[in-house]
């Protein structure tokens, strides 16, 4: 599907990627640059995990504000449990609670219907979430409902974990469904059909970024059940290098880990042409 790139959706995209780089605050993510918003804050959670390669599993991120939006943006993978997280490839039902109960092409959802999800991004989303969920609470009171502008955000298993998250918050709180903005960049795959039927018709905007053959985009298999939310906005490289021509027809094939790195994704979106009316 061509998605036109309009001034305000590319803004929301520099702004995501720039957020995603800034999050992880490490030189080799890209440089940081905090001017992008109003005002910001860092949360970190830590939790034990039974796990063979690690014993704590960490949610890094920031909520920000800009102007009268608040962005909330995850960190990508970042340790060994992270990556321990990302492996865990079977899914966990998620119940809707009776009262904030999902549409589903055209039908209302049963009490007893559950969506499946990844189990990893499950489990980091909610660590975190208590602290999403006061915040954006406190944002709703605060600016008034026709103002609503909420963006959720993350690179790679932070794109993952803003689904999740973008899910908890419009299943808690169905009236911000319409201002709800999703962009989850470089983003694995998150749920089974359902969940994305349950996303897509839900969340008021979903957008998620592809830059180029990203392996991490290919994962989980679509053969384990795993599906993508949302519009997918494809980024190209403007002028590949010899090696990368060369190279393309099987990085095409398998995907290719150097085409995940936030920042080409953030070149890439400088790029892009805006749609002129």
């Amino acid at each position: 599907m061509n998605l036109p790139i309009t001034a305000e959706l590319k803004k929301v995209l520099e702004v995501t990627i720039q957020g995603c780089i800034n999050a992880y605050n490490e030189k080799e993510m890209g440089a940081v640059d905090h001017s992008i918003y109003d005002m910001y804050s860092k949360f970190s959670f830590t939790e034990n995990v039974d796990s063979l390669i690690d014993t704590t599993r960490k949610v890094e991120g920031i909520i920000a504000r800009r102007g009268k939006s608040i962005l909330i943006i995850f960190q990508g993978s970042n340790g060994l449990a992270d990556w321990a997280d990302n492996f865990k490839f079977w899914k966990e039902n998620e119940k809707y609670r009776k009262g904030s109960l999902l549409t589903l092409a055209g039908d209302i959802v049963g009490e007893n219907i559950s969506v499946k999800v990844h189990d990893g991004f499950h489990d980091q989303a909610k660590l975190a979430y208590p602290c999403i969920k006061t915040a954006v609470d406190a944002y709703m009171q605060e600016i008034p409902r026709e103002e609503w502008d909420i963006i959720v955000t993350g690179h790679s298993l932070g794109g993952a974990v803003s689904t999740m998250t973008a899910f908890f918050l419009t299943r808690d709180f169905p009236e911000i469904r319409p201002a709800v903005t999703l962009v989850p960049h470089a983003s694995p795959r998150v749920g089974n059909k359902t969940f994305v039927t349950s996303m897509n018709a839900n969340v008021g905007r979903i957008v998620r970024t592809v830059f180029e053959t990203d392996i991490v985009t290919r994962v989980p298999m679509e053969i384990l059940g795993f599906r993508h939310v949302g519009i997918e906005l494809t980024l190209k490289k403007r002028n590949r290098r010899w090696y990368d021509r060369i190279l393309h027809p099987w990085t095409e094939n398998v995907g290719s880990m150097r085409d995940h790195y936030p920042q080409n994704y953030r070149d890439a979106i400088a790029k892009l042409g805006v749609l002129s009316c």
